[in-house]
């Protein structure tokens, strides 16, 4: 995960793979990090840094625009 970056934190499983699939549609690859803990543990997911997403750094701009323009 060196050459990724945290794009955004969510509270819920759903809410990040939407997020991802989004992403995905327009052509930047997109990693959810941390859903394992929040099914068996859900109130430890915000404690241990929510549900992340993580983009490619070179994919940074174009994700967060992306994610402006749908908010």
């Amino acid at each position: 995960m060196e050459n990724f970056i945290l794009l955004d934190t969510f509270h819920t499983s759903i809410e990040a793979h939407n997020v991802k699939n989004h992403l995905e549609s327009y052509g930047i690859p997109a990693e959810v990090i941390g859903e394992i803990s929040s099914m068996s543990y859900n109130f430890f997911t915000q404690s241990n840094g929510g549900i992340r997403l993580y983009v490619h750094k070179d994919h940074e701009e174009a994700a967060r625009k992306l994610m402006e323009k749908s908010s």
